[in-house]
């Protein structure tokens, strides 16, 4: 019986010593586990903080892209304007100059055939009056 007991003992702590070590071996791995766990949470945090500072830098870029066009759109506008009111007012200038050339230039037309006509007269009395 005592030898029975003293193997059961012996037998006993074998097995306990080897449970401890599956526990301790256990025990370990759930320490990886954690350790893995807790550096896949970091670099998760970390990957979503930089994705969420790349979209504020992206949206950042947008929206000054969109102010920059909006500002180059109301330049062109205004350079347009700027472009197209002085060229329209020189253009009427030179219309009305044009037109006023235009009139001087009949009345001297009308001027200069009244006096051809009035010198064919003389010239053509002139003849008769020679042929008398």
């Amino acid at each position: 019986l005592k030898f029975e007991k003293k193997a059961l003992r012996n037998e006993m702590k074998e097995q306990a010593a080897g449970f401890e070590s599956k526990v301790k071996k256990i025990k370990l791995e759930a320490a990886e586990v954690e350790k893995a766990r807790e550096r896949a949470s970091s670099l998760a945090e970390n990957l979503r903080r930089r994705v969420d500072e790349c979209e504020e830098r992206k949206l950042r870029e947008i929206e000054k892209a969109a102010a920059a066009t909006e500002r180059a759109h109301k330049l062109q506008r205004e350079v347009a304007r700027y472009r197209t009111e002085p060229i329209v007012r020189r253009f009427q200038a030179l219309q009305d100059r044009l037109h006023s050339i235009e009139d001087v230039q009949k009345a001297r037309e009308d001027s200069l055939q009244q006096m051809v006509e009035k010198e064919h007269n003389r010239l053509i009395e002139e003849r008769e009056r020679f042929e008398r």
